[in-house]
């Protein structure tokens, strides 16, 4: 169980994507500080995404619709 950092909420570990940075605290579990409920209404704000890609590099990915931002946090 882990508490989210935007919307205070506790859910499981399986509601919070992985995240691939070197250098996290323990408490982290391995996982991002935000929810996917709460990363989805942020994105779906803006319809665009920044994201750690392979390279260590970060990139901006635009949406067309709220169906690939579903797609891209759930599958």
């Amino acid at each position: 169980m882990k508490k989210c950092f935007d919307c205070k909420r506790i859910y499981p570990l399986f509601m919070f994507t992985t995240n691939p940075r070197p250098y996290q605290r323990p408490q982290h579990q391995g996982k991002n500080l935000v929810c996917r409920l709460c990363t989805y209404k942020r994105w779906s704000e803006g319809m665009f995404a920044w994201t750690l890609n392979a390279n260590n590099k970060f990139e901006k990915i635009e949406f067309k619709s709220k169906l690939e931002i579903i797609k891209k946090l759930f599958l």
